[in-house]
């Protein structure tokens, strides 16, 4: 069956999202605002997958993607709609996700931009693939393992975008070959820092090390501050390995939110998007004020809130799972001259009954956990009868999830968005919640 219809909003792949007879329909391809000639089958289930046909009208926020390789690639899924309408839309995304999952009714704040749509990134993973030997680098096509090459991306600080080419005319100048089987590149991991312009690479492959990266690789690079060698886990899902060899040059790099400094390992968690995430520091400074007792922060990496909040409590722990994000914590912690700010090294949710076990008023908790959420700390939390709780989530789905449970016995203070990854659906959520 065809039919013309108005994209009415985004699905959670960017997807155009049309209603037909009262049946919702996907339709890849269309953007907010379009109307399209789609073709789609016509049954008794409420949800359609649709194909587009033709663009009858395009939308007003329909723009030219930046990106040769945008429609292939599918990283960036909002790479033809503007800016604004974008921030808009990731606005209400956040407003009516925490509304349908979690039934939390919530005054959403508007989404805090990126300082700029593109070349934001100061942090990549690409995936290693090409034909007869040679090395390509780029992107997973949508639910594949088909390598989308992709000579420059418009998302990367240019740096990176430099530092890919590098290591394509290094492996070509050895013979460095794609993964197959027991030998060759599978992926490259390539961070800028934003402080100092210092580029980290870790590579991760088979037999790597019988190449001589640490003489080849520096010469084309500058900026180039140090390399590591790392081993594949058994997952052929994972593309970094958890685990390396420094063969050139330093172990970190440095970084700086607010007026913290930061040195940051190969395999320890830091934002892409350093100068919106000290945005996100700075509100959770003007909203917390002063914490009486203990700030913890929980899911802490290499003390990102912990250090940049330190001085609003009595004292600081942060809890950490990930054994170099602890050490370079604790590092840190040094740097800026912060002896009272301890590094717990357990699972957010040990770490917590630690602390809650030993007795000090707990004033504020942060937590900022991976993109499942934090389902196993809700409970906990809930029993601690912490005052305040601010929750930086990377995806609205879990913390709408989580937000159902926090809501029994908190009040949501504030929610803003932050649009972290620009082009893409991703949202960067920052929710505070006070003690009922």
């Amino acid at each position: 069956m065809q039919r013309r219809v108005l994209i009415e909003d985004l699905g959670q792949h960017g997807e155009g999202v049309g209603r037909v007879d009262g049946r919702v329909v996907f339709i890849p391809g269309a953007t907010l605002g379009d109307e399209v000639l789609m073709a789609f089958n016509p049954s008794r289930k409420r949800m359609a997958q649709g194909r587009l046909l033709e663009m009858v009208t395009p939308s007003a926020d329909r723009v030219p993607a930046a990106c040769a390789v945008a429609k292939e690639c599918g990283g960036c899924q909002t790479m033809e709609l503007s800016y604004p309408a974008e921030l808009a839309w990731k606005r209400r995304r956040v407003e009516q996700t925490l509304l349908r999952i979690g039934g939390v009714a919530a005054e959403v704040e508007p989404t805090r931009p990126s300082k700029s749509p593109l070349g934001y990134r100061h942090k990549a993973t690409m995936p290693a693939g090409g034909l007869a030997g040679k090395i390509r680098l780029g992107y997973y096509a949508p639910f594949s393992h088909t390598l989308v090459a992709a000579e420059t991306c418009p998302v990367l600080h240019p740096d990176l975008n430099r530092a890919a080419l590098a290591v394509r005319q290094a492996a070509d100048q050895m013979g460095v070959g794609p993964e197959r089987g027991e030998s060759g590149l599978r992926s490259l991991m390539a961070r800028r820092s934003s402080l100092t312009g210092d580029l980290q690479l870790v590579l991760t492959g088979h037999r790597l090390s019988r190449f001589p990266w640490d003489t080849v690789l520096p010469p084309l690079l500058p900026g180039l501050a140090g390399i590591t060698l790392a081993w594949p886990t058994d997952s052929a899902n994972r593309l970094v390995g958890v685990k390396g060899e420094l063969v050139w040059g330093e172990a970190r790099i440095k970084e700086q939110l607010l007026d913290a400094q930061f040195e940051v390992s190969a395999f320890s968690f830091f934002q892409a998007n350093p100068a919106l995430a000290a945005e996100v520091a700075l509100t959770l400074r003007q909203t917390l004020g002063s914490v009486p007792g203990m700030l913890v922060d929980l899911y802490a990496g290499v003390g990102t809130f912990a250090l940049t909040l330190a001085d609003l409590a009595d004292s600081t722990v942060a809890v950490e799972a990930v054994t170099d994000a602890v050490e370079d914590g604790r590092l840190n912690a040094r740097i800026n001259a912060q002896p009272a700010v301890r590094f717990l090294h357990a699972p957010a949710e040990a770490g917590l009954a630690k602390l809650v076990a030993g007795g000090e008023a707990i004033g504020a908790v942060v937590i900022d956990p991976p993109r499942r959420g934090a389902p196993e700390l809700m409970a906990p939390l809930l029993d601690a009868k912490i005052p305040r709780i601010a929750y930086v989530s990377c995806d609205v789905a879990t913390l709408a999830r989580d937000l159902a449970e926090l809501t029994a016995g908190y009040r949501l203070e504030r929610v803003v968005p932050y649009d972290f990854f620009p082009r893409t659906v991703h949202v960067e959520t920052l929710a505070v919640l006070e003690r009922r």
